[in-house]
């Protein structure tokens, strides 16, 4: 997360933060009432938050700092497993690797992604 959207969502110790948010559609864009009022921000890309000023493009497991991402990943496939038990590892798979060539770009009718 960037600490423009911590600081507009307020902190609030280890214990998480104190804002509600909504999405206000697809591209990112999301509405942060928090206790500087509501404000409407933009969600930065992937890319950004996660690759700026590394060595290299490749994410390791091991790093705390990639949580967020992996815990965010992992709950929207199993909520997509709810609407469609048929998912499969395979077709999971699948979309993992598509979309590790390039976070920003989702594959044309592959609703997982």
């Amino acid at each position: 997360m960037d600490q423009q959207l911590k600081d507009l969502m307020g902190e609030r110790g280890t214990k998480g933060r104190k804002a509600d948010i909504t999405f206000l559609d697809g591209s990112g864009r999301i509405e942060v009432k928090g206790p500087g009022g509501v404000r409407e921000y933009t969600l930065k890309p992937l890319k950004e938050l996660y690759a700026a000023g590394t060595d290299s493009p490749s994410v390791n497991p091991e790093d705390d700092k990639y949580m967020p991402l992996f815990l965010g990943i992992e709950g929207s496939i199993a909520a997509y497993y709810e609407d469609e038990p048929g998912l499969t590892d395979g077709m999971v798979g699948l979309t993992l690797d598509q979309l590790a060539m390039d976070p920003d770009s989702v594959p044309a009718g592959d609703e997982l992604a």
